[in-house]
Formats: C-alpha cells, sequence, structure tokens
C-alpha cells in the first residue's frame, strides 16, 4: 500500500514555509499516476505559494510495482553512506518478502531490486526498464562513454534520456550533487535540479557489446555486478559488499 506523510516544507528562495505530502511508499499498480510523474520529472516538484519558485523534494522512500516485477529504493542523491543505506534497505526487504509468511515470499522472488539515490536516479531506472534495456549494461555504457570523453564518474553525471532511431542511447549531463549528506538520515531533503548542461549519445553497438558480455563488465567494473547498487555514480569505485 502507499503511504503519505505531511511535510513542512521551507522554500530555499524566500524562506516561506508550506505543508506539502510526501510519499514514503509507493505501490504503483494502484497509483499508476505517480509512476507517471516519476518520468516526465514532476513527481514531488512543489511551487512556493509566496514567491512561485518550483522546489524539489528528495525523501527516502521504497517503490514497488508487482505487475512489472520492480524494486526500487530511493535515497535523497546528496547522500554518501551507500553501504549503510544498502544494508538497511536489504534489511527492509527481507523483512517484509524473505522472512516473512509465503503469499509474501512469492510476490518479492521475482523482484528487481536497485537502490537509487535521487529523483533523476530513480527516474532513469523506470525509463530505461521500459525501454527494455539492461541496466547493468546501460551503465558500463556510460563508463565507456565517459572514458572516451576524458571524464570520471565523479565529474559528470550521465543519466539515460531515451532510445534514439536506431537504438542509440541518449545521455543527458549534470554536475554531480554536493555531498550534503554524509550518513544516512530519514530527514527529506530539498533538493536543486538543474537542467542537463548538456548531451551525449552512445553508440548501440557500445551497448550491445557490453551487454552480450557480462563477464568482461564484472571484471572491468567489478562494483556493478549484482544487485542493489547498479549505478555507475553511486558505486564510482569498489563499494563495500
Amino acid at each position: 500500500m502507499s503511504t503519505f506523510y505531511p511535510f513542512q516544507l521551507g522554500c530555499p528562495r524566500c524562506r516561506h514555509e508550506f505543508r506539502v505530502e510526501l510519499l514514503a511508499g509507493i505501490h504503483a499498480t494502484r497509483l499508476p499516476e505517480v509512476r507517471q510523474h516519476i518520468l516526465d520529472g514532476t513527481f514531488q516538484l512543489y511551487r512556493c505559494p509566496a514567491c512561485e519558485e518550483l522546489v524539489a523534494v528528495e525523501s527516502p522512500l521504497v517503490y514497488t510495482d508487482f505487475d512489472r516485477d520492480q524494486y526500487l529504493a530511493m535515497e535523497p542523491s546528496a547522500h554518501r553512506d551507500r553501504h549503510g543505506s544498502r544494508q538497511r534497505h536489504e534489511k527492509i526487504f527481507n523483512d517484509c518478502f524473505v522472512y516473512a509468511p509465503p503469499v509474501a515470499r512469492e510476490l518479492g522472488r521475482p523482484l528487481r531490486r536497485r537502490l537509487v539515490f535521487g529523483l533523476r536516479a530513480l527516474r532513469e531506472k523506470l525509463a530505461l526498464w521500459d525501454a527494455g534495456l539492461d541496466d547493468l549494461a546501460v551503465e558500463a555504457t556510460k563508463a565507456l562513454t565517459l572514458e572516451e570523453l576524458g571524464l570520471g564518474a565523479d565529474e559528470t553525471v550521465l543519466r539515460f534520456e531515451r532510445v534514439l532511431a536506431g537504438g542509440h542511447l541518449l545521455f543527458a549531463m549534470f554536475e554531480p550533487p554536493e555531498p550534503l549528506v554524509d550518513r544516512h538520515s530519514p530527514d527529506p531533503v530539498v533538493a536543486p535540479l538543474p537542467d542537463a548542461h548538456d548531451f551525449v549519445t552512445a553508440p548501440v553497438d557500445r551497448y550491445q557489446a557490453v551487454a552480450g558480455d557480462r563477464g568482461w563488465v564484472a571484471q572491468r567494473y567489478p562494483w556493478l555486478e549484482g544487485d542493489w547498487l547498479v549505478d555507475l555514480h553511486a558505486a564510482a569505485g569498489p563499494a563495500p559488499r
């Protein structure tokens, strides 16, 4: 079931405070409109009633879609405690679907589990899965694309935008978020969401090459192999396993 809770939001521009409703749990089957809001970039985006500034809020949440076998845990993009966040969400998942009654275990068995950081990363997973793409191969494609540009994963954030004609992958380029939070906090974060500063296209044969050789991906980018943290920018170096 989807879970709403009230939050007193302070506008970063004029400091006016106003009440909004955030989601801690999203059951996409019952709230398809929320899924669409995530995809079109309007989820938890609020207009200040005083100055009309658009304010984005990133808050810890869990997204489930049993029709599509998707389980996504999100933390704000500013959080950097990858290991702690993963442990916490793994425990939540296990409590709900592993150490649980048979009906719940059956529901959880086919779910793809991922931990993402920020609204753009959440939107990206849904968009690339809708496009029928392998997210591990997409992340390895990002890494190769950044290497070709002479950039590091900690310098420029690539987020999947869409598939172009011919199957090529279009990525939006963003500045990395400031690491405002050093450890997990249950508090929502008012998150600046600047527009992409550029776009880059990865040829379809690059994606197909890495999608067809997962052994090479596991050897070259071992921190991407497995589940939960399948994100080049959340795990731009070997993460604790």
